[in-house]
């Protein structure tokens, strides 16, 4: 096995990547054709290459066929996020926070979570199944979640 090094400039900085032009070229490739699906596993540090169609329909099956998730429509994510933003100035009014805390705890624009699937291969090859990954970044109870992990440790 050898292993290809070479060297490119990029504003004065040097990098040396251990993948040879076409090894790059053929990895580019793979991340940009919109069939595929490449995500790590979720054990082992493996990179999982899927068929697009395949991930869909596991996770798909994954939030459709459990009692753990159910659909809930935009009005009551609007209504969620109205209360976290209403109960915020309240906390502060009782003196429970200062405003600096309420400045903090107050997401203006929040972003929705969206969830994604790490595939098991510790349990299947073929047809893994999903661990599920939620990435609440920028959701309206974020910045509360952060300061009560820091404080109740």
């Amino acid at each position: 096995y050898k292993v290809y090094y070479e060297q490119i400039s990029n504003r004065g900085s040097s990098k040396w990547h251990n993948l040879s032009k076409d090894e790059f070229k053929a990895l580019q490739n793979l991340q940009n054709d919109p069939s595929l699906m490449i995500r790590p596993a979720d054990k082992g540090g493996q990179i999982v290459v899927m068929n697009r169609n395949d991930y869909d329909m596991t996770m798909f099956e994954l939030l459709n066929g459990t009692e753990f998730y159910h659909l809930i429509s935009s009005m009551h994510v609007k209504k969620m996020i109205i209360s976290v933003q209403n109960e915020i100035p309240d906390i502060e009014k009782m003196g429970l926070i200062d405003e600096s805390l309420l400045r903090y705890f107050l997401i203006l624009n929040p972003t929705i979570p969206s969830i994604q699937g790490l595939p098991q291969l510790h349990k299947c090859l073929l047809n893994p199944p999903m661990r599920p990954i939620v990435a609440g970044r920028n959701w309206c109870t974020e910045s509360i979640s952060i300061f009560l992990e820091k404080n109740l440790r």
